[in-house]
């Protein structure tokens, strides 16, 4: 019975030590920085974030907390006595690693307070970002949430990776020219019930270990991939030998979900309206990405859907350099490329607002 005891004492010591050689090791090579998880799939298998959390996300000395809401928008929530500009989009909407009041979204309502005809129309820009999220991701976030929310107008911002994410995340597929929900991936109860328990999103705000550990369990245990699984319920997304092909089919679904958008917003009688983080253009865009954003121009305007790109315009005041735009070590737009962002786009939005409400 000692022996036992002994060798359970020496069990745990040796745990303990290869846990703190491990932490201290992740620590020196700056490999799994503690954060919690703040993003799950809905049941139409797109990506949303979670409600009513503040997850931590840290990257090297920048250390944020996210303020999400009931209805899984971050900051600024949603009022019935403002006139709400519900901006969807991805990380780059979301203002990853930004501190609330340097994300754009958080600077277009600042640019709103300050004009007075629009203050007086009461209008704030909500931000429904979800990171690694494309065209296909807004739909479908609509058809699972969009009932009685406080809209009164959609704005889809369009990101470098927007078409090709649609294409492979397999929310829908073009079938002899309708458009059919399908899936790609399902959570599994594992990443459900993690999601929910306070305790291990407090180990992961404290200890790399965990954060090593959960992204380990992502990339192999937290989901199912429906496709590949052979589910005939579902269908996968076409093979194209030609990039050709490719494009043309994109180009298709892309006109498919903003018909399928437009016919949501009509539902909640609200407008639909569309604009571009600026990413838009090289050296971002692949050429698959490049060839059907070259057509949303004519598309968007076909759909009478107005279109604010102000991708031109950054790449001319940053001379193509987007790097002191960009934070270090990552990819996403530092506080100067967001509030550049912001500025860029209130410079062809806020006429356009002036004419809906009808001021100056």
């Amino acid at each position: 019975m000692k022996k036992a005891g002994f060798l359970l004492i020496i069990f745990f010591a040796s745990a303990l030590c290869g846990f703190i050689v491990l932490e201290a090791g992740l620590g020196i090579l700056d490999r799994a920085p503690v954060q919690s998880t703040w993003l799950a799939f809905h049941e139409r298998g797109a990506s949303t974030n979670l409600p009513n959390l503040s997850p931590l996300h840290t990257h090297r000395d920048i250390r944020v907390r996210y303020e999400l809401s009931e209805l899984r928008t971050r900051g600024t929530a949603p009022d019935p006595e403002h006139f709400n500009i519900w901006m969807f989009g991805d990380s780059f909407t979301f203002g990853l690693l930004l501190q609330e009041e340097e994300t754009f979204v958080h600077h277009l309502n600042t640019f709103a307070e300050s004009e007075s005809c629009l203050a007086r129309a009461n209008i704030r820009f909500i931000n429904a970002g979800v990171g690694g999220t494309g065209l296909s991701n807004w739909p479908a976030w609509l058809e699972v949430f969009g009932d009685d929310l406080p809209v009164d107008a959609l704005f889809f911002m369009h990101n470098y990776d927007d078409m090709e994410r649609s294409f492979w995340s397999n929310h829908y597929v073009l079938q002899g020219g309708q458009l059919l929900p399908s899936l790609r991936w399902i959570e599994r109860p594992l990443k459900q019930r993690l999601d929910r328990s306070g305790s291990w999103r407090w180990l992961r705000e404290n200890f790399r270990s965990f954060t090593m550990i959960h992204t380990l369990m992502w990339r192999s245990l937290f989901f199912e991939d429906i496709v590949n699984s052979g589910n005939p319920a579902f269908m996968p997304p076409p093979f194209f030998e030609q990039m050709e092909e490719w494009v043309d089919y994109n180009i298709r679904l892309s006109r498919a979900l903003y018909l399928r958008s437009l016919e949501l917003a009509d539902q909640s009688g609200v407008p639909l309206w569309a604009g571009s983080t600026g990413w838009l253009a090289y050296p971002h865009l692949s050429a698959g990405n490049e060839a059907v954003f070259a057509a949303l121009p004519q598309l968007l305007e076909e759909l009478d859907v107005p279109w604010f790109d102000i991708s031109p315009a950054l790449y001319e005041t940053l001379g193509g350099d987007y790097e002191p735009a960009t934070i270090p070590g990552d990819t996403h737009p530092n506080p100067d490329g967001a509030r550049l962002i912001a500025e860029l786009l209130w410079a062809e939005l806020a006429p356009f607002l002036k004419t809906v409400f009808e001021c100056e």
